[in-house]
Protein backbone atom coordinates (compact mmCIF):
# COMPACT_ATOMS: atom_id res chain seq x y z
CA UNK A 1 0.00 0.00 0.00
CA UNK A 2 1.26 3.38 -1.09
CA UNK A 3 2.43 5.27 2.20
CA UNK A 4 -0.09 9.01 2.45
CA UNK A 5 2.17 11.92 1.35
CA UNK A 6 1.57 14.92 3.62
CA UNK A 7 1.15 18.80 2.13
CA UNK A 8 4.88 19.75 2.90
CA UNK A 9 6.19 16.34 1.08
CA UNK A 10 3.72 17.44 -1.52
CA UNK A 11 4.97 20.66 -2.25
CA UNK A 12 8.69 19.48 -2.06
CA UNK A 13 8.07 17.17 -4.90
CA UNK A 14 6.38 19.49 -6.88
CA UNK A 15 9.21 22.46 -6.19
CA UNK A 16 11.78 19.87 -7.19
CA UNK A 17 9.82 18.58 -9.87
CA UNK A 18 9.90 21.64 -11.29
CA UNK A 19 13.68 22.50 -10.65
CA UNK A 20 14.63 19.40 -12.72
CA UNK A 21 11.88 20.14 -15.43
CA UNK A 22 12.97 23.32 -16.69
CA UNK A 23 16.62 22.51 -15.97
CA UNK A 24 16.71 18.95 -18.24
CA UNK A 25 14.47 21.94 -20.56
CA UNK A 26 16.78 23.73 -20.95
CA UNK A 27 19.73 21.38 -21.95
CA UNK A 28 18.04 20.09 -24.27
CA UNK A 29 15.00 22.45 -26.28
CA UNK A 30 17.85 24.32 -27.83
CA UNK A 31 19.42 21.94 -29.86
CA UNK A 32 16.46 22.52 -32.35
CA UNK A 33 16.58 25.69 -32.63
CA UNK A 34 20.20 26.40 -33.52
CA UNK A 35 20.07 26.85 -36.77
CA UNK A 36 16.85 29.69 -36.59
CA UNK A 37 18.88 31.33 -33.76
CA UNK A 38 21.96 31.72 -36.21
CA UNK A 39 19.88 33.51 -38.43
CA UNK A 40 18.37 35.61 -36.27
CA UNK A 41 21.87 36.68 -35.13
CA UNK A 42 23.29 36.93 -38.37
CA UNK A 43 25.79 34.29 -37.40
CA UNK A 44 26.19 30.73 -38.75
CA UNK A 45 24.67 27.55 -37.02
CA UNK A 46 27.74 25.82 -35.72
CA UNK A 47 29.16 28.64 -33.90
CA UNK A 48 26.02 29.28 -32.13
CA UNK A 49 27.09 25.84 -30.06
CA UNK A 50 28.40 27.90 -27.45
CA UNK A 51 25.33 28.74 -26.14
CA UNK A 52 25.24 24.94 -25.38
CA UNK A 53 28.02 24.53 -24.02
CA UNK A 54 28.76 27.47 -22.04
CA UNK A 55 25.48 26.41 -20.41
CA UNK A 56 26.27 22.53 -19.80
CA UNK A 57 29.98 24.04 -18.25
CA UNK A 58 28.62 26.78 -15.99
CA UNK A 59 25.68 23.97 -14.70
CA UNK A 60 29.28 21.49 -14.30
CA UNK A 61 31.46 24.33 -12.52
CA UNK A 62 29.11 25.53 -10.05
CA UNK A 63 27.12 21.91 -8.89
CA UNK A 64 30.05 21.97 -6.03
CA UNK A 65 29.39 24.97 -4.65
CA UNK A 66 25.22 24.85 -4.47
CA UNK A 67 25.43 22.55 -1.45
CA UNK A 68 27.97 24.78 0.12
CA UNK A 69 25.75 27.80 -0.70
CA UNK A 70 23.07 26.19 0.76
CA UNK A 71 23.92 26.04 4.26
CA UNK A 72 24.88 29.11 4.47
CA UNK A 73 21.82 30.48 3.88
CA UNK A 74 19.09 28.44 4.20
CA UNK A 75 17.61 25.81 2.08
CA UNK A 76 14.25 28.14 1.65
CA UNK A 77 15.91 30.93 0.68
CA UNK A 78 18.60 29.61 -1.49
CA UNK A 79 16.17 27.67 -3.81
CA UNK A 80 14.46 31.32 -4.05
CA UNK A 81 17.80 32.26 -4.79
CA UNK A 82 18.55 29.56 -7.60
CA UNK A 83 15.04 30.66 -9.33
CA UNK A 84 15.26 33.73 -9.43
CA UNK A 85 18.31 33.70 -10.65
CA UNK A 86 17.51 30.79 -13.43
CA UNK A 87 13.98 32.69 -14.62
CA UNK A 88 15.97 36.35 -14.92
CA UNK A 89 18.59 35.21 -17.00
CA UNK A 90 15.94 33.43 -19.30
CA UNK A 91 14.51 36.47 -19.56
CA UNK A 92 17.80 37.85 -20.66
CA UNK A 93 18.44 34.91 -23.19
CA UNK A 94 15.46 35.55 -24.85
CA UNK A 95 16.16 39.65 -25.23
CA UNK A 96 19.91 39.17 -26.41
CA UNK A 97 20.20 40.47 -30.16
CA UNK A 98 24.22 39.36 -30.29
CA UNK A 99 26.01 35.75 -29.56
CA UNK A 100 28.10 36.78 -26.60
CA UNK A 101 25.07 38.83 -25.09
CA UNK A 102 23.35 34.86 -25.39
CA UNK A 103 26.30 33.50 -23.96
CA UNK A 104 26.62 35.64 -21.18
CA UNK A 105 22.81 35.07 -19.94
CA UNK A 106 23.26 31.45 -20.48
CA UNK A 107 26.34 30.73 -18.55
CA UNK A 108 23.98 32.66 -15.54
CA UNK A 109 21.15 30.27 -17.07
CA UNK A 110 23.35 27.73 -16.17
CA UNK A 111 24.48 28.47 -12.46
CA UNK A 112 20.98 28.91 -11.57
CA UNK A 113 20.27 25.68 -13.03
CA UNK A 114 23.21 24.03 -10.99
CA UNK A 115 22.11 25.68 -8.08
CA UNK A 116 18.88 23.84 -8.49
CA UNK A 117 19.11 20.40 -7.99
CA UNK A 118 21.59 19.54 -5.62
CA UNK A 119 19.64 21.83 -3.17
CA UNK A 120 16.44 20.37 -4.35
CA UNK A 121 17.78 16.91 -3.42
CA UNK A 122 19.16 18.05 -0.11
CA UNK A 123 15.77 19.21 1.52
CA UNK A 124 13.96 16.25 0.06
CA UNK A 125 16.66 13.90 2.46
CA UNK A 126 15.16 16.45 5.65
CA UNK A 127 11.72 15.68 4.28
CA UNK A 128 11.31 12.47 3.59
CA UNK A 129 14.14 10.90 4.99
CA UNK A 130 16.88 7.82 3.39
CA UNK A 131 14.03 5.57 3.64
CA UNK A 132 11.46 7.40 1.79
CA UNK A 133 14.13 9.01 -0.91
CA UNK A 134 13.51 6.11 -3.83
CA UNK A 135 9.41 6.23 -3.63
CA UNK A 136 10.08 10.31 -3.59
CA UNK A 137 12.42 10.59 -6.88
CA UNK A 138 10.51 7.81 -8.60
CA UNK A 139 7.86 10.34 -8.69
CA UNK A 140 9.69 13.30 -9.22
CA UNK A 141 11.72 11.28 -12.20
CA UNK A 142 8.19 11.04 -13.59
CA UNK A 143 7.46 15.01 -14.10
CA UNK A 144 11.16 15.36 -14.92
CA UNK A 145 11.30 13.15 -17.49
CA UNK A 146 9.12 15.59 -19.80
CA UNK A 147 12.25 18.23 -20.21
CA UNK A 148 14.21 16.01 -22.35
CA UNK A 149 11.24 14.43 -23.80
CA UNK A 150 9.16 18.15 -24.30
CA UNK A 151 12.81 19.91 -25.41
CA UNK A 152 13.23 19.02 -28.92
CA UNK A 153 9.63 18.89 -29.59
CA UNK A 154 8.57 22.34 -27.88
CA UNK A 155 11.85 24.36 -29.22
CA UNK A 156 11.61 22.85 -32.77
CA UNK A 157 7.85 24.21 -32.74
CA UNK A 158 8.50 27.99 -30.79
CA UNK A 159 11.18 28.38 -33.26
CA UNK A 160 9.23 27.73 -36.14
CA UNK A 161 5.67 28.62 -35.84
CA UNK A 162 6.23 31.75 -32.48
CA UNK A 163 9.75 32.71 -31.89
CA UNK A 164 12.77 31.12 -30.94
CA UNK A 165 12.94 33.56 -27.75
CA UNK A 166 9.77 32.00 -26.69
CA UNK A 167 12.02 29.00 -25.98
CA UNK A 168 13.29 31.71 -22.83
CA UNK A 169 10.23 33.11 -22.02
CA UNK A 170 8.26 29.69 -21.23
CA UNK A 171 10.51 29.43 -18.01
CA UNK A 172 8.87 32.61 -16.74
CA UNK A 173 5.61 30.76 -15.59
CA UNK A 174 7.32 28.00 -14.29
CA UNK A 175 9.85 29.76 -12.46
CA UNK A 176 7.17 31.94 -10.79
CA UNK A 177 5.12 28.69 -9.51
CA UNK A 178 8.25 27.65 -8.24
CA UNK A 179 8.65 30.89 -6.35
CA UNK A 180 4.98 30.93 -5.34
CA UNK A 181 4.89 27.57 -4.24
CA UNK A 182 8.19 28.20 -2.34
CA UNK A 183 7.36 31.30 -0.66
CA UNK A 184 3.68 29.72 0.22
CA UNK A 185 3.65 26.52 1.35
CA UNK A 186 7.42 25.14 1.65
CA UNK A 187 8.01 23.86 4.60
CA UNK A 188 10.51 25.39 7.60
CA UNK A 189 13.63 23.55 7.59
CA UNK A 190 16.34 23.79 9.97
CA UNK A 191 19.24 25.05 8.96
CA UNK A 192 22.04 22.76 8.03
CA UNK A 193 25.20 22.48 9.76
CA UNK A 194 28.12 24.22 7.72
CA UNK A 195 31.22 22.48 6.35
CA UNK A 196 34.17 24.58 4.95
CA UNK A 197 33.91 25.28 0.98
CA UNK A 198 38.00 25.12 -1.44
CA UNK A 199 37.21 28.43 -2.74
CA UNK A 200 40.80 28.37 -4.13
CA UNK A 201 40.41 25.10 -5.78
CA UNK A 202 36.95 26.12 -7.31
CA UNK A 203 38.40 29.17 -9.01
CA UNK A 204 41.70 27.52 -10.13
CA UNK A 205 39.31 24.28 -11.68
CA UNK A 206 36.84 26.24 -13.09
CA UNK A 207 39.64 29.10 -15.14
CA UNK A 208 41.08 25.89 -16.03
CA UNK A 209 37.48 24.10 -17.58
CA UNK A 210 36.75 27.21 -19.34
CA UNK A 211 40.05 28.06 -20.83
CA UNK A 212 40.49 24.78 -22.54
CA UNK A 213 36.39 24.91 -23.49
CA UNK A 214 37.39 28.87 -25.10
CA UNK A 215 40.45 27.48 -26.73
CA UNK A 216 38.56 24.22 -28.66
CA UNK A 217 35.83 27.07 -29.77
CA UNK A 218 38.36 30.03 -31.16
CA UNK A 219 40.92 27.51 -32.43
CA UNK A 220 39.62 27.46 -36.09
CA UNK A 221 38.99 31.42 -36.07
CA UNK A 222 41.33 33.43 -37.72
CA UNK A 223 40.60 36.65 -36.41
CA UNK A 224 41.89 35.45 -33.12
CA UNK A 225 45.86 35.57 -33.13
CA UNK A 226 47.71 32.45 -32.11
CA UNK A 227 49.43 33.97 -29.75
CA UNK A 228 46.11 34.69 -27.78
CA UNK A 229 44.66 31.08 -28.37
CA UNK A 230 48.33 29.91 -26.92
CA UNK A 231 48.68 31.88 -23.46
CA UNK A 232 44.46 30.81 -22.96
CA UNK A 233 45.71 27.36 -23.16
CA UNK A 234 48.77 27.86 -21.15
CA UNK A 235 46.56 29.52 -18.13
CA UNK A 236 44.17 26.65 -18.42
CA UNK A 237 47.31 23.75 -18.17
CA UNK A 238 49.05 26.03 -15.52
CA UNK A 239 45.36 26.24 -13.22
CA UNK A 240 44.95 22.40 -13.27
CA UNK A 241 48.83 21.76 -12.45
CA UNK A 242 48.14 24.52 -9.39
CA UNK A 243 44.82 22.38 -8.60
CA UNK A 244 46.18 19.66 -8.74
CA UNK A 245 49.35 20.32 -5.94
CA UNK A 246 46.88 22.86 -4.13
CA UNK A 247 44.12 19.31 -3.81
CA UNK A 248 47.18 17.67 -1.91
CA UNK A 249 47.70 19.83 0.41
CA UNK A 250 43.91 20.54 2.23
CA UNK A 251 41.93 17.95 3.32
CA UNK A 252 38.47 18.79 1.99
CA UNK A 253 39.39 19.55 -2.25
CA UNK A 254 36.45 20.33 -4.47
CA UNK A 255 37.01 16.76 -5.62
CA UNK A 256 38.34 14.28 -2.90
CA UNK A 257 41.84 12.97 -3.46
CA UNK A 258 40.10 9.65 -2.15
CA UNK A 259 38.37 9.38 -5.19
CA UNK A 260 41.88 9.16 -7.13
CA UNK A 261 43.56 6.34 -4.75
CA UNK A 262 41.57 3.69 -6.77
CA UNK A 263 43.11 3.55 -10.10
CA UNK A 264 39.69 1.07 -10.91
CA UNK A 265 37.20 3.87 -10.05
CA UNK A 266 39.83 6.76 -11.71
CA UNK A 267 39.34 4.41 -15.04
CA UNK A 268 36.00 4.56 -14.58
CA UNK A 269 35.50 7.96 -14.00
CA UNK A 270 37.38 8.81 -17.13
CA UNK A 271 36.31 6.19 -19.21
CA UNK A 272 32.50 7.83 -18.28
CA UNK A 273 33.97 11.05 -19.48
CA UNK A 274 35.13 9.94 -22.89
CA UNK A 275 32.11 7.78 -23.54
CA UNK A 276 29.31 10.87 -22.48
CA UNK A 277 31.39 13.00 -24.77
CA UNK A 278 30.46 11.05 -27.28
CA UNK A 279 27.12 10.42 -26.42
CA UNK A 280 26.16 13.82 -26.13
CA UNK A 281 26.90 14.64 -29.77
CA UNK A 282 23.67 13.43 -31.65
CA UNK A 283 20.91 15.67 -30.02
CA UNK A 284 23.56 18.83 -30.85
CA UNK A 285 23.95 17.07 -34.58
CA UNK A 286 21.45 15.52 -35.82
CA UNK A 287 19.19 18.58 -35.79
CA UNK A 288 21.99 20.32 -37.52
CA UNK A 289 21.52 18.16 -40.03
CA UNK A 290 18.26 18.04 -40.96
CA UNK A 291 17.89 21.83 -40.98
CA UNK A 292 20.93 23.13 -42.65
CA UNK A 293 21.83 19.86 -44.22
CA UNK A 294 18.64 18.81 -45.33
CA UNK A 295 16.46 22.20 -44.77
CA UNK A 296 13.79 20.45 -42.53
CA UNK A 297 12.33 23.10 -40.53
CA UNK A 298 13.24 23.25 -36.34
CA UNK A 299 10.01 21.90 -35.83
CA UNK A 300 10.30 18.35 -38.44
CA UNK A 301 13.50 18.10 -37.03
CA UNK A 302 12.03 18.37 -33.33
CA UNK A 303 9.58 15.57 -34.08
CA UNK A 304 12.44 12.95 -35.31
CA UNK A 305 14.42 13.90 -32.35
CA UNK A 306 11.54 13.71 -29.78
CA UNK A 307 11.58 9.97 -30.84
CA UNK A 308 14.49 9.52 -28.91
CA UNK A 309 12.20 9.54 -25.79
CA UNK A 310 10.49 6.40 -27.12
CA UNK A 311 13.94 4.41 -26.80
CA UNK A 312 14.54 5.91 -23.20
CA UNK A 313 11.24 5.15 -21.75
CA UNK A 314 11.45 1.42 -23.58
CA UNK A 315 14.90 1.03 -21.79
CA UNK A 316 13.27 2.07 -17.80
CA UNK A 317 10.25 -0.65 -18.70
CA UNK A 318 12.84 -2.93 -19.72
CA UNK A 319 15.87 -2.09 -17.19
CA UNK A 320 14.82 -4.98 -14.37
CA UNK A 321 14.36 -7.77 -16.78
CA UNK A 322 17.74 -6.69 -18.43
CA UNK A 323 19.72 -6.90 -15.19
CA UNK A 324 18.37 -10.08 -14.60
CA UNK A 325 19.17 -11.57 -17.53
CA UNK A 326 22.52 -10.22 -18.07
CA UNK A 327 25.65 -9.56 -16.39
CA UNK A 328 26.93 -6.28 -15.56
CA UNK A 329 29.76 -6.57 -18.22
CA UNK A 330 27.02 -8.31 -20.98
CA UNK A 331 25.52 -5.12 -20.48
CA UNK A 332 28.13 -2.87 -20.83
CA UNK A 333 28.85 -4.67 -23.87
CA UNK A 334 25.59 -4.94 -25.63
CA UNK A 335 25.17 -0.90 -25.07
CA UNK A 336 28.30 -0.33 -26.47
CA UNK A 337 27.80 -2.30 -29.85
CA UNK A 338 24.07 -0.52 -29.52
CA UNK A 339 25.21 3.02 -29.37
CA UNK A 340 27.76 2.55 -32.40
CA UNK A 341 25.16 0.74 -34.82
CA UNK A 342 22.92 3.56 -34.79
CA UNK A 343 25.78 6.04 -35.09
CA UNK A 344 27.20 3.93 -38.30
CA UNK A 345 23.99 4.15 -39.77
CA UNK A 346 23.28 7.39 -39.40
CA UNK A 347 27.10 8.12 -41.18
CA UNK A 348 25.14 6.34 -44.17
CA UNK A 349 21.77 8.09 -43.51
CA UNK A 350 23.28 11.50 -43.71
CA UNK A 351 24.00 10.65 -47.37
CA UNK A 352 21.41 7.92 -48.35
CA UNK A 353 17.98 9.76 -46.30
CA UNK A 354 15.20 7.77 -45.16
CA UNK A 355 13.06 9.29 -42.61
CA UNK A 356 11.83 5.57 -41.15
CA UNK A 357 15.50 4.57 -41.10
CA UNK A 358 16.51 8.20 -39.30
CA UNK A 359 13.88 7.38 -36.54
CA UNK A 360 14.67 3.47 -35.79
CA UNK A 361 17.72 4.93 -35.00
CA UNK A 362 16.96 7.37 -32.92
CA UNK A 363 14.36 4.99 -31.02
CA UNK A 364 17.47 2.28 -31.44
CA UNK A 365 20.20 5.09 -29.61
CA UNK A 366 17.81 6.24 -26.79
CA UNK A 367 17.18 3.11 -25.89
CA UNK A 368 20.87 2.24 -25.58
CA UNK A 369 21.86 5.42 -24.64
CA UNK A 370 20.13 5.30 -21.13
CA UNK A 371 20.94 2.26 -20.76
CA UNK A 372 24.68 3.05 -20.95
CA UNK A 373 24.03 5.87 -18.70
CA UNK A 374 22.51 4.00 -16.21
CA UNK A 375 25.26 1.00 -15.91
CA UNK A 376 28.34 3.55 -16.14
CA UNK A 377 26.18 5.44 -12.96
CA UNK A 378 25.90 1.90 -11.54
CA UNK A 379 29.70 1.09 -11.89
CA UNK A 380 30.85 4.02 -10.75
CA UNK A 381 28.57 4.11 -7.21
CA UNK A 382 28.97 0.54 -6.52
CA UNK A 383 32.82 1.39 -5.84
CA UNK A 384 31.75 4.41 -3.60
CA UNK A 385 32.21 3.79 -0.07
CA UNK A 386 30.19 5.76 2.76
CA UNK A 387 33.43 8.27 2.97
CA UNK A 388 33.75 9.24 -0.70
CA UNK A 389 29.87 8.72 -1.89
CA UNK A 390 29.08 12.62 -1.22
CA UNK A 391 32.25 13.40 -3.35
CA UNK A 392 31.66 10.52 -5.44
CA UNK A 393 27.97 11.82 -6.70
CA UNK A 394 28.95 15.35 -6.39
CA UNK A 395 32.17 14.59 -9.22
CA UNK A 396 30.15 12.31 -11.70
CA UNK A 397 27.36 14.82 -11.90
CA UNK A 398 30.48 17.68 -13.01
CA UNK A 399 31.78 14.79 -15.47
CA UNK A 400 27.51 14.63 -16.86
CA UNK A 401 27.33 18.04 -17.41
CA UNK A 402 30.91 18.79 -18.35
CA UNK A 403 31.32 15.80 -20.67
CA UNK A 404 28.41 17.09 -22.69
CA UNK A 405 29.99 20.41 -23.20
CA UNK A 406 33.24 19.18 -24.35
CA UNK A 407 32.01 16.42 -26.77
CA UNK A 408 30.10 19.12 -28.68
CA UNK A 409 32.64 21.45 -28.47
CA UNK A 410 35.17 18.97 -30.40
CA UNK A 411 32.27 17.90 -32.72
CA UNK A 412 32.35 21.08 -34.06
CA UNK A 413 36.18 21.54 -33.90
CA UNK A 414 35.99 18.91 -36.58
CA UNK A 415 33.35 20.08 -38.50
CA UNK A 416 34.89 23.21 -39.10
CA UNK A 417 37.86 21.77 -39.50
CA UNK A 418 36.34 19.85 -42.85
CA UNK A 419 34.26 23.24 -43.69
CA UNK A 420 37.17 25.77 -43.43
CA UNK A 421 37.02 28.66 -41.09
CA UNK A 422 36.47 31.13 -43.88
CA UNK A 423 33.80 29.25 -45.76
CA UNK A 424 31.23 28.62 -42.92
CA UNK A 425 27.54 29.65 -43.74
CA UNK A 426 23.92 28.27 -43.17
CA UNK A 427 24.04 25.36 -45.05
CA UNK A 428 26.22 22.40 -44.77
CA UNK A 429 26.73 20.11 -47.17
CA UNK A 430 26.14 16.23 -46.20
CA UNK A 431 29.57 14.75 -46.40
CA UNK A 432 30.35 16.82 -43.55
CA UNK A 433 28.13 15.42 -41.21
CA UNK A 434 29.05 11.67 -42.77
CA UNK A 435 32.63 12.45 -41.74
CA UNK A 436 31.52 13.53 -38.38
CA UNK A 437 29.34 10.82 -37.44
CA UNK A 438 32.35 8.41 -38.36
CA UNK A 439 34.48 10.68 -35.99
CA UNK A 440 32.02 10.06 -33.10
CA UNK A 441 32.24 6.24 -33.76
CA UNK A 442 36.08 6.08 -33.57
CA UNK A 443 35.87 8.51 -30.49
CA UNK A 444 33.49 6.84 -28.53
CA UNK A 445 35.34 2.93 -29.16
CA UNK A 446 38.48 4.45 -27.19
CA UNK A 447 36.12 5.36 -24.07
CA UNK A 448 34.58 2.11 -23.82
CA UNK A 449 38.23 0.52 -24.53
CA UNK A 450 39.32 2.40 -21.44
CA UNK A 451 36.11 1.79 -19.37
CA UNK A 452 35.88 -2.10 -19.81
CA UNK A 453 39.49 -1.91 -19.09
CA UNK A 454 38.48 -0.52 -15.82
CA UNK A 455 35.50 -3.19 -15.62
CA UNK A 456 37.34 -6.37 -16.14
CA UNK A 457 35.37 -9.58 -15.60
CA UNK A 458 37.26 -10.54 -12.23
CA UNK A 459 36.04 -7.56 -10.52
CA UNK A 460 32.82 -6.40 -12.30
CA UNK A 461 29.20 -8.01 -10.78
Amino acid sequence: MKKTLTTAQRIVIWVVSIGLMIELLDATILNTALPVIALSLHDNPIDLKTALTSYLLSVGIFIPMSGWLAERIGPQKYLVFAITLFTCSSIGCGLSSTLPMLVVFRIFQGIGGAFMMPTGRMVMIQVFGRDGMVEAMARIGLIGMLGPGLGPLLGGFLATYCSWRWIFFINIPLGLAGLWLILRYFPMLPRLPRRPFDVKGFILLGISLASLLFVLDVLTQPHIHLFIKLMVFTVSVLCFILYFFHSRRITMPIITNALWINPQLRLLIFGSFLVRMCLSVPPFLIPLWLQSGRGWTAFESGLISASMLVGAVISKRCLKRLTQQFSARQQLIGNSVGCLMPLLCLSVLSIHFNVVATVLCYIVGGFFTSNQYTMMNNQIYKRLDEATLSAGTTVNSMVMQISMSFGISLAALFMVILIGAHTLSHHIALPIFHWTFLFEVGFIICGMLVFFKATSHKVLS
